[in-house]
């Protein structure tokens, strides 16, 4: 007769095996389909910004830029940055389903305060860039609204692409049927506002059967939502204010020309960075499985996602320099030469991006290290400021470009710094589900 094993005895090899085979079997699909939603989305992306280039020249682009920036601010004033750290909270078991709620009231209150504040701006006459960057503002804003955070946390990745791509479709038809030679740059946010909307409904629509699957329960207040986001919302505005959102700053600072031209470049490197989310979103689940294990599960975890993320960089970053002087004739045609060099530089940034954004999104976010968040974009903010002088000295593209490439850098060097004291201070016992409700407090 067999005797039976007593508990906690280890698994078997072929068991475990088996195991480890289905987890990288899931790993590599769900990267596989977010990569062809980002592909199709940056393929979507770059045709939209061919076609604004090409109707509304240097100048025109430009100020298209003010409004893309906007869009990023938008989005992180309406949610406070709070989707993966919420995620992460609401398949607990319990009070998924009153956190959802809760979120959903917080999103809507802020995006009802951001319209108010920005009506007037949009309504001025006097400020075409004022107006640019309000318009971008609310459609981000509207991106904000949606459930894409939860369909991520669910690990639909289909679902989540498939409302991405779908809003991406409809923004490009909208910028076809719009931007006509002479029309209003103002059509550019308009056109990307309908996108947000239609990502936002189908979000809303795909997520119905995790909704089901939330459990009841008491849940954070919206007051412990905005104390968790309102560290993150600051340090994200930061790196915006040095990434993608670096236009409204610099506009003060340059020539709608100098401005337009460091934005063709800018929006191929934003491109080809787009290329790395995938791989850092894919790992997601992983890392908030391993904000509960041991010190030696989030080493392993970052360790093999920066470097699968700094591989891609290095590619992208070789292509770039290679095909740059095709890749800007090809989007924008004639009067963009002068980007090359900018682009060239610029794309040093993607193997630096590469390595800070997994750190931060998937390490000290699902953590919520929300002091380290604040940390790492004042120290970006810091070497920003620097790069401010420089402009004052030589106020073209090309001095942004290596601004924002050594901004990068520094941001870099403080997240690894956070993460390392994350490792001192994490046990080599797992840790416990209750430490997330610390996050709040």
């Amino acid at each position: 007769m067999k005797v039976d094993e007593p508990a906690g005895s280890p698994v078997p090899d072929d068991a475990h095996n088996a195991t480890t085979g289905v987890r990288h079997a899931f790993h590599v699909g769900r990267f596989a389909l977010l990569s062809g939603s980002t592909y199709a989305q940056l393929a979507i992306a770059f045709i939209t910004l061919a076609v604004v280039a090409r109707t509304l020249g240097l100048a025109g682009l430009g100020f298209v830029s003010l409004a893309l920036a906007g869009n990023l601010y938008g989005t992180a004033l309406v949610d406070f940055t709070l989707g993966t750290a919420v995620g992460a909270d609401a398949l607990r078991p319990q009070g998924g389903r009153a956190l959802r709620r809760k979120f959903i009231g917080f999103r809507f209150t802020t995006m009802a305060c951001l319209s108010a504040l920005l009506t007037p701006c949009v309504l001025q006459t006097g400020s075409l860039a004022l107006r640019m960057v309000a318009l971008g503002l609310l459609a981000g804003g509207l991106y904000g609204l949606g459930d894409g955070w939860l369909l991520l946390a669910g690990s639909r990745m289909g679902s989540y692409s498939v409302s991405e791509v779908s809003g991406r479709l409809l923004y490009f038809g909208a910028a076809l049927a719009l931007v006509r030679p002479g029309a209003p740059v103002e059509t550019v946010p308009i056109a990307m506002g309908l996108g947000s909307i239609t990502t936002v409904a189908l979000s809303y629509f795909l997520s119905r059967g995790i909704r089901s699957q939330l459990e009841p329960g008491s849940s954070h207040s919206m007051r412990a939502l905005a104390r968790l986001g309102g560290p993150m919302l600051v340090a994200r505005l930061m790196a915006y204010a040095y990434g993608q959102g670096a236009p409204v700053v610099f506009a003060s600072f340059v020539s709608p020309v100098q401005l337009g031209l460091y934005a063709a470049s800018d929006r191929i490197v934003r491109g080809l960075q787009s290329l790395l989310y995938p791989l850092a979103t894919s790992m997601y689940p992983r890392f908030v499985e391993a904000r509960w294990g041991t010190r030696e599960h989030l080493r392993k975890a970052v360790t093999q996602g920066t470097r699968a993320s700094i591989a891609v960089a290095l590619a992208l970053l070789a292509c770039t320099l290679l095909l740059a002087p095709i890749g800007m004739q090809i989007l924008y045609g004639q009067g963009f030469g002068d980007g090359v060099p900018v682009l060239r530089t610029e794309a040093a940034l993607l193997v630096f991006f590469a390595a800070s954004n997994l750190l931060v999104a998937n390490v000290l976010v699902v953590h919520h290290d929300s002091r380290g968040v604040l940390l790492v974009s004042l120290v970006g903010l810091c070497g920003l400021a620097v790069g401010l002088l420089a402009l004052r000295i030589a106020p073209n593209a090309e001095t942004i470009a290596f601004t924002v490439v050594g901004v990068e850098a520094c941001a870099l060097l403080a997240a690894l710094g956070r993460y390392a004291r994350l490792l001192r201070r994490r046990g080599s016992q797992p840790s416990s589900p209750l430490d997330s409700v610390t996050g709040f407090v």
